[in-house]
């Protein structure tokens, strides 16, 4: 029994520092996606979104694209009625890039609204997605008069659209993380 009292010590200190490092990238990552001065705007009949996101890429996920393989998130929209606490109304936009070593270009894309663009260089296709214009949320048509409204939005990476391996190595690693802390926005 001598044995297991040396053991079991052992066992606990293992098993509080397995649980540490398992939670401890909770507790300190920043958010890579970061929103500047977004706001809600009237355009052609519709509420919209416009301002600027900030993406700040990990070398980790840079290499990723310079193996051609393709980054995608999406940036997920809630109106949210506030009197009601109801969402109203749901809305993603997906996003990728991907670096295309033949031609040495970063090609971006914006899925929902089927665009589609070349860049040079990382930072300026980033710069590109990064700029959001009037991107519809819903017609002004839907929505209820004489009521506040609040938008939800929030970054989300799509992590399971890269190969099972590179997902399976990479599980724990925060270098690895591509979301935005959530942003609301009152209407």
């Amino acid at each position: 029994m001598e044995w297991m009292d040396f053991i079991m010590p052992s066992y606990r200190k293992t098993l509080n520092a397995f649980l540490l490092l398992l939670l401890w990238p909770l507790t300190v990552w920043s958010a890579p996606v970061v929103f500047h001065q977004p706001y809600l705007q009237e355009h052609q009949k519709q509420l919209t979104l416009t301002g600027y996101v900030e993406y700040d890429l990990s070398d980790a996920l840079i290499e990723v694209l310079e193996h051609g393989y393709p980054i995608e998130w999406t940036l997920r929209m809630r109106l949210i009625n506030t009197q009601s606490q109801q969402i109203e109304h749901k809305l993603n936009y997906e996003f990728s890039v991907q670096y295309r070593p033949l031609t040495q270009t970063y090609f971006i894309q914006n899925k929902t609204l089927n665009k589609s663009r070349d860049c040079r260089n990382l930072s300026r296709a980033l710069f590109t997605l990064g700029s959001l214009e009037n991107l519809p949320i819903i017609d002004l048509k839907a929505m209820k008069p004489e009521t506040d409204y609040e938008v939800h939005l929030e970054f989300k990476w799509q992590q399971n659209k890269l190969p099972l391996t590179l997902n399976l190595m990479n599980f724990f690693n925060d270098d690895w993380a591509l979301y935005s802390d959530p942003y609301t926005l009152k209407y």
